[in-house]
């Protein structure tokens, strides 16, 4: 199996990719590191098709999926996972936004957990509007992180297989991988200035409700297995996803005879 997937969503951005593509694959030969890079066009111009053919001429761990209507961020990333071989997935944006350089602490950072999502370094009034949009998101559904709309991060490939994601629900994929039980973490990225080439709708309430919902109706219930060698229960996982080690279990009542 291949190490790494890199799935970068994209409309309209080959020259981006051009130096995108370059450094990436410079990166992950540098950490050693055997990958694919998947770049899913959401229906771009012909101009850009003609770029893409290019570039999958001159380079044979690319692979390029064509969606032929525009369906956004979210059926992007649905249709780059489907596709995805790597143990490890990770998306990014198109361009130089993110340092493909932060990708080695992405990587990381699943030693510790199963989805690792970058936090881009705010300050001023991007940090104080940031504050101030999470808080709705933490009354409603809870929050798993902090920047929703950070298009880079890594992830173990079970814990995002199948995974479809509706029209800007790209948004929750950390509260959806929390919820089948898996850990999610966040790590410190640092950003530059370049507008995202690929657009999503702006988060709507009845999105925030319909996770809430969704979160509701999958919690999992507290469960145990029996063992006829060991007076004890051994819990298999509770209703926040959690599990337990052994040494945690709790020892079965037992009824003296007379």
């Amino acid at each position: 199996m291949i190490d790494v997937t890199v799935i970068i969503p994209q409309r309209d951005a080959g020259e981006l990719l051009k130096w995108h593509i370059a450094a990436l694959s410079r990166e992950l030969q540098r950490l050693d590191q055997s990958f694919e890079i998947i770049v899913v066009d959401d229906a771009s111009s012909p101009q850009t098709m003609r770029q893409l053919h290019e570039l999958l001429t001159n380079n044979p761990l690319l692979r390029v999926i064509r969606l032929h209507k525009p369906t956004g961020i979210s059926g992007a990333i649905t249709k780059g996972m489907a596709a995805a071989k790597g143990a490890v997935v990770v998306t990014t944006e198109a361009g130089r936004r993110f340092d493909v350089s932060q990708i080695k602490d992405l990587l990381d950072g699943l030693v510790r957990a199963d989805f690792v999502s970058g936090k881009p370094v705010r300050t001023g009034w991007g940090k104080f509007w940031q504050r101030l949009t999470r808080i709705p998101r933490q009354a409603i559904i809870g929050l798993d992180v902090h920047d929703v709309d950070c298009l880079f991060w890594a992830a173990r490939r079970e814990a995002i297989e199948n995974t479809e994601l509706g029209k800007g629900m790209h948004r929750f994929l950390p509260t959806l991988v929390t919820m089948r039980g898996y850990r999610v973490a966040e790590i410190l990225v640092q950003t530059n200035d370049q507008p995202q080439p690929l657009h999503e709708r702006r988060l709507k309430l009845g999105d925030l409700l319909a996770m809430r919902w969704l979160r509701r109706q999958s919690q999992r219930p507290i469960s145990v297995e029996l063992f006829a060698a060991s007076p004890q229960l051994s819990t298999v996982g509770d209703s926040a996803g959690n599990t337990s080690s052994p040494s945690e279990t709790t020892p079965m009542p037992t009824r003296k005879s007379a």
